[in-house]
């Protein structure tokens, strides 16, 4: 089969792309805080707290999954180019912010069923994770 070609990363679009996933976020949580206080989507205590454990349990494997992805980012040089760098290795490092952005995305809607303040934690670290693999942190010269 013929895989219709795809568009190569650059840095310029890496940075839009990270801003939209990073923003998207706030509007999904701040949408579901608003649905909060119109419904009163009650759960069951024991689902309740099987939800809760597979926030939490989503946040470890997914924090796992992208140390490992990250681990095998090659470095970028100072003197390569960086849109080079980013048509090579920008798939890998989109799917972590895809995935940082997907377990903020569910905490959050595990939150507006629940109320659970672990959500809310699992919610802030998954941001910090998709802050902490902002675009301009993959491209910097090591020293």
């Amino acid at each position: 089969m013929n895989q219709p070609p795809t568009q190569q990363v650059t840095q310029r679009a890496a940075k839009m792309m990270h801003a939209a996933l990073f923003a998207g976020v706030l509007v999904i949580f701040a949408f579901l805080s608003a649905m909060r206080l119109v419904a009163d989507p009650s759960v069951t205590t024991g689902l309740a707290l099987i939800l809760r454990y597979a926030g939490l349990a989503q946040l470890i494997v997914i924090g796992i999954v992208i140390f490992r992805i990250r681990n095998r980012i090659p470095a970028f040089g100072g003197g390569d180019d960086i849109d080079g760098w980013w048509a090579m290795s920008g798939r890998a490092v989109v799917l972590t912010w895809v995935l940082s952005e997907a377990t903020a995305t569910l905490a959050g809607v595990i939150w507006f069923l629940t109320a659970d303040p672990a959500m809310l934690v699992v919610i802030v670290a998954a941001l910090v994770l998709l802050y902490r693999l902002r675009p301009w942190v993959w491209t910097a010269p090591e020293s």
